[in-house]
């Protein structure tokens, strides 16, 4: 019985020995936790977004960093704009000297500021107005070690309105970025799915009547830098089927394809469209249709219609020609700077479930 007793002894010293060295001498990867409580550390103004901050690494260390997504500046609660800050852990580094390696393993915790941020290269704003999507880290050079951070960006509506593109540049430069903003929104392109960008479309309200933006494309580059495009008009949210004002009419046949607008020079006189009939000879003998793009410059037109003075002519059951205005157009046809100046008038339906519309009538007189 005694010897049963001490065989049962040795088993629960046995086992609680083995509980204590997995439980304190075997490496937890599980929940990665930092080294300090961020809580004790950050500014008391910022206000964090995540209670459990996501971990990146394309610093090429191997090493995990935390990733802090918060608010500032917050006059109104939950309006202030959103910044982010990704801790590093360093090792073998002077806290004093970041350049300076020492020959111990003493660590500490840097904070280098991804947006907002005044360095050089970095004062243009912030990540996003109202929220942003988890972090991408991507491998642009493809030696399977992520390079890149994506931060995208959004503010009241669903549009994308911020895009931040970061790389570590060193432990003294920290993380540059390349940071596009647009009002009217940001769209990506990455054909070859691998996360690289290739070509980022901003667009940038102009806050006017007919919700125009004005619109460049960024085309990546081979060192990583985008380059610019040329600009033009267009719609924020895609070309109306026929848009309520006489320079969004003009600007919705300009946008259209050449098939498209073929197909409306060459419409019988009795089908509606952008165009009267008289506009569509005009355009025609202007040779609109043979021209293979577009890219329009800018508008000038009047902020009212006045009547014209001119007696309304009825044409396919409705009345043109009460209401006239010139719109002014500087468009580049294939390549080519032109000047436009178009005759468009009110037609009014006689129907009472209809609204009235502007047609393109010809060019001015």
């Amino acid at each position: 019985m005694r010897n049963l007793m001490l065989i049962l002894i040795g088993l629960i010293i046995v086992a609680l020995l083995a509980i204590y060295v997995l439980r304190y001498h075997t490496p937890q990867q599980e929940g990665l936790e930092l080294p300090i409580n961020l809580a004790n550390i950050i500014p008391e103004a910022w206000k964090p977004l995540d209670k459990k901050l996501p971990t990146v690494d394309i610093d090429g260390d191997g090493e995990l960093e935390w990733l802090l997504i918060y608010r500032y500046d917050s006059a109104r609660e939950g309006r202030g704009p959103i910044g982010g800050v990704i801790y590093d852990a360093q090792v073998d580094i002077s806290p004093h000297q970041l350049g300076v390696p020492i020959p111990y393993r003493s660590a500490f915790l840097v904070p280098y500021k991804l947006l907002p941020d005044t360095h050089p290269g970095k004062g243009q704003g912030y990540l996003a107005d109202h929220r942003v999507d988890p972090p991408e880290q991507v491998d642009s050079d493809g030696n399977g070690k992520a390079d890149e951070l994506v931060i995208r960006g959004y503010g009241h509506d669903p549009a994308m309105t911020r895009l931040s593109i970061f790389r570590w540049e060193g432990k003294e430069e920290g993380y540059s970025v390349q940071h596009f903003q647009g009002s009217g929104g940001i769209a990506a392109v990455d054909n070859d799915k691998n996360g690289v960008i290739e070509k980022v479309t901003v667009s940038e309200r102009l806050y006017e009547r007919s919700q125009l933006c004005r619109q460049r494309t960024y085309t990546r580059q081979s060192d990583g830098s985008y380059q610019p495009g040329d600009s033009s008009l267009v719609f924020c949210y895609g070309t109306p089927a026929h848009p309520f004002y006489p320079e969004g009419v003009v600007l919705s046949f300009f946008l259209s394809s050449q098939q498209e607008r073929q197909a409306e020079v060459m419409k019988p006189a009795d089908e509606p469209g952008l165009m009267t009939p008289n506009g569509r000879r005009q355009a025609r003998d202007l040779g609109l249709h043979q021209v293979r793009s577009f890219r329009v410059l800018q508008f000038t037109y009047p902020g009212a219609a006045p009547p014209s003075g001119e007696p309304a002519t009825e044409v396919n059951e409705e009345l043109q020609g009460r209401e006239q205005v010139q719109v002014w157009t500087d468009v580049v046809a294939d390549g080519e700077t032109r000047t436009y100046c178009w005759r468009v008038v009110n037609t009014s339906s006689q129907k009472v479930n209809e609204d009235t519309v502007w047609r393109i009538d010809g060019v001015c007189s």
